[in-house]
């Protein structure tokens, strides 16, 4: 609940503290001393636009206790809260002196504080926060719960199967690619040192035709007629006769015989290496198409056969070190189908819950619209199936129009802020046993509300003081009287300077203000008698 407010420079309030103690308390005071600036600059502190009047210096600091169990499911343990709000240089929020963001800030008010009037940030506009209220009304809360960790459930394992599913997917497309190039690698098998031969032997081919010429005119040379080998056979013959006249010429013949025999020789390689000379256009295409594939798996794999030799081993290796888990996958498959199957019910059980529960609350929330001068008001509790989230299949939405002839339509659209006082002031009374927001300020609920309809008014926001700490600005002296406690707010003059200043009232202060609240300027002894009755009535009640 809230228990200090302190504010300085914001609009026209210099510096204020102000306590709330539990149960109801009502702010008073004449219109335009800073009643509800008093609220604006609160609802500022917790995240709300600045209604403007906003300072470089202005500074809002707010404490509450007793939040551990409202603050609770935000992952925040303290039992007490401070928030600051300071505009040195732009709108800074600080939690127990720590910063904090707008976004969390804005969290720990829809689950401390419902602003009722002409604040527009209510927790209650939430359809989120409608269901919530209508489960916890129709006792369904545990189901809801046990619903909740069955959709998170269904939510991991779904996440598992879908990571699943693409590890899979990742894996199999990894699979395909290895194989490509592995196929690329083994179409081709080469070996380490067969590009050189085969680029050897390809120029060998691509110029056999000059080849064969050099060798055909080498023929030539050594054997045809006149040749090489004609005139050594000649020198023979000639060394042979000298030899027969002079035998100290031997030793010259047995040179000249190893000259015509090696000649012979080199004619008979030359033949050989002829015959060996391919000129087969086939044959070469053939050569030179595996040389350039080669030489791209060069490219693509290392720049030289060891790298694609070595690039292929390792493609096998990590081949064999693939694992599709389809069996994990089929079994996640099954579980997930299981959960929805059983989520399906659990919805179905949540949603008939919810139906029938609608009318009883209707109900209750149309027997109390007359005590507030809503005679005429509809209410109604529009329910829709929208698909699975984590609180079943179902949207909850309050809807209400305050008169016949006007179309029904959500809380937020409410235009008259009396009437969405009195409408929400309704549902929290109806609400109050399962409505865990601990404060409630209501600002406006008096517009276009006297008499009797004061007097239940005063009275349910009384009865709803006893489960929630109530704040209220109110004129109206049925319901001041009913407060526990009473705040003033005046605006005064001095050195030229308008301050705001407030004071808590208690005896005959109290009585004089509740008397000013019946009578207007000018307090007459007959509306401090009934002043008095108004108190005295109080007193006899409580």
């Amino acid at each position: 609940m809230l228990q200090e407010l302190y504010i300085h420079n914001y609009t026209i309030i210099k510096d204020l503290s102000l306590s709330f103690p539990p149960g109801l308390t009502v702010i008073t005071g004449e219109t335009g001393t800073g009643k509800s600036i008093i609220i604006d600059a609160l609802g500022f502190s917790l995240g709300e636009r600045p209604r403007g009047g906003v300072k470089k210096d202005t500074y809002i600091e707010s404490s509450f206790k007793n939040c551990g169990v409202s603050l609770s499911k935000l992952g925040i343990r303290k039992d007490i809260v401070i928030i600051k709000t300071d505009m040195k240089e732009r709108t800074r929020y600080y939690l127990n002196n720590s910063p904090a963001s707008l976004k969390v800030i804005n969290e720990i008010r829809k689950n401390l504080i419902d602003m009722v009037g002409s604040h527009s940030h209510q927790s209650f506009f939430s359809p989120g926060v409608q269901l919530e209220l209508l489960d916890n009304f129709a006792g369904l809360k545990n189901k809801v719960d046990s619903f909740n960790r069955l959709y998170k459930l269904l939510c991991k394992r779904s996440d598992k199967l879908e990571r699943l599913k693409k590890e899979i997917e990742e894996t199999k497309r990894t699979e395909e690619f290895i194989r490509w190039e592995l196929e690329s690698i083994e179409r081709l098998n080469p070996k380490i040192g067969e590009d050189n031969e085969l680029e050897e032997r390809l120029q060998v081919l691509e110029n056999a035709e000059k080849l064969l010429q050099i060798t055909d005119e080498c023929h030539a040379v050594l054997s045809k007629d006149g040749g090489v080998e004609d005139r050594i056979t000649r020198v023979r013959n000639l060394i042979a006769e000298l030899i027969r006249i002079d035998t100290h010429g031997d030793a010259l013949g047995k040179r000249v015989e190893n000259i015509y025999y090696e000649v012979k020789d080199i004619d008979s390689l030359l033949s050989s290496y002829t015959e060996k000379i391919d000129l087969d256009p086939e044959e070469i295409e053939k050569i030179r198409t595996r040389v350039m594939e080669l030489k791209e798996l060069k490219r693509r794999f290392g720049g030289n056969l060891e790298s694609v030799v070595k690039k292929r081993d390792e493609l096998k290796n990590r081949l064999k070190g693939l694992h599709v888990n389809e069996e994990e996958k089929n079994e996640i498959e099954m579980e997930v189908a299981e959960i929805k199957k059983e989520i399906d019910t659990r919805a179905e059980i949540l949603s008939k819950g919810r139906m029938s529960t609608v009318q009883n609350f209707k109900k209750l929330v149309m027997s109390e619209f007359a005590d507030l001068g809503l005679q005429k008001a509809r209410f109604d509790v529009r329910v829709e199936q929208t698909g699975i989230r984590e609180t079943g299949k179902d949207t909850v939405e309050f809807i209400f129009s305050a008169n016949p002839d006007q179309e029904m339509a959500s809380l937020a659209k409410i235009a008259s802020r009396g009437e969405l006082s009195r409408c929400m002031l309704t549902l929290k009374k109806v609400l109050a046993e399962v409505d865990r927001i601990p404060t409630l300020i209501f600002d406006e609920i008096d517009i276009g509300v006297s008499g009797r309809v004061a007097d239940a008014v005063g009275d349910k926001l009384k009865e709803l003081s006893e489960r929630h700490q109530v704040i209220c600005i109110t004129h109206l002296p049925q319901l001041a009287a009913k407060a526990d406690t009473h705040i003033r707010v005046d605006k005064v003059l001095r050195s030229g300077k308008t301050y705001v200043t407030v004071k808590e009232l208690s005896g005959k202060d109290r009585e004089e203000e509740i008397a000013r609240l019946i009578a207007g300027k000018e307090v007459t002894e007959s509306a401090r008698k009934h002043a008095r009755a108004l108190l005295g009535d109080e007193k006899i009640l409580k």
